[in-house]
């Protein structure tokens, strides 16, 4: 059974930038060996992630994540079943947003993604959390 579930964050004061570019990196290796799809973005002092993937899995890895001292304040937007994972064709490389070229790709997907996604509201949340409303 395909799954999401999706949370806002504030990083821990005591993470460095590098501590987060290094999270970011990891996240997105480790999510890719587990079949896990999503998206985690980092943008004044936030984190927003979407997971997708097997219920156990996602549900595994949130448990982890929810016990994780880097950040704090996590508040949890949904945590469903879902027919039609928004991320599963993503890129996870753009996981870490860092150039004006990423804001871009990932503002055209959400765009494409807009029209067929199942949850709209998502995509409207994401946007707001860039900027790009």
């Amino acid at each position: 059974m395909l799954y999401t579930i999706a949370y806002i964050s504030r990083a821990a004061d005591h993470l460095s930038t590098q501590d987060i570019q290094e999270l970011l990196q990891y996240s997105s290796r480790s999510n890719v060996s587990s079949n896990i799809n999503g998206l985690l973005l980092f943008n004044e002092g936030n984190f927003f992630q979407v997971l997708e993937g097997d219920r156990l899995a996602v549900e595994s890895l949130y448990n982890k994540i929810k016990e994780d001292s880097r950040h704090d304040s996590l508040v949890e937007l949904f945590h469903e079943r879902t027919v039609d994972p928004v991320f599963k064709e993503y890129s996870s490389q753009f996981n870490l947003i860092s150039t004006e070229y990423d804001v871009i790709v990932i503002k055209e997907y959400l765009k494409r993604r807009k029209k067929t996604a199942v949850k709209p509201g998502m995509v409207h949340q994401i946007e707001s959390f860039l900027g790009l409303e």
